[in-house]
């Protein structure tokens, strides 16, 4: 075997992280555009841009890790306040892993599942 054949594995390792690391600093990247305003549109709410970034993943990002990524980013929500599409404000009370984009919402005395309940979404977070 030829002494340039031989690969150094410490290098490919390498080579992976930081593929992984440009995957998700380009979901992130992703995230921050759709969230933002934008001279040609209004800023999208977190969780429609992560049900957007959802659709996407598997096209155009990689689908473990917007995983990932989505699965930590609606850790980071539970307890935080919300506005729905209703006018009605609430708190963000649990996330399913299955549907990180549908929590379920607790306002006043009665909770809301979005997975269940289609009519209300999201619109911001207070």
């Amino acid at each position: 075997m030829k002494e340039w054949m031989v690969v150094d594995i410490r290098y490919v390792s390498d080579l992976v992280k930081f593929m992984n690391l440009q995957k998700l600093l380009w979901s992130v990247m992703f995230m921050m555009q759709l969230i933002s305003n934008r001279v040609y549109r209004s800023k999208l709410s977190p969780f429609e841009a992560a049900e957007f970034i959802s659709w996407n993943s598997g096209h155009t990002l990689d689908s473990r890790i917007c995983y990932i990524f989505l699965s930590n980013l609606a850790e980071f929500y539970i307890g935080k306040q919300c506005l729905l599409n209703s006018g009605e404000e609430g708190t963000i009370a649990y996330v399913d892993v299955n549907y990180p984009t549908r929590p379920i919402v607790r306002v006043g005395n009665r909770f809301i599942d979005l997975t269940k309940d289609k009519k209300y979404q999201i619109v911001d977070l207070l």
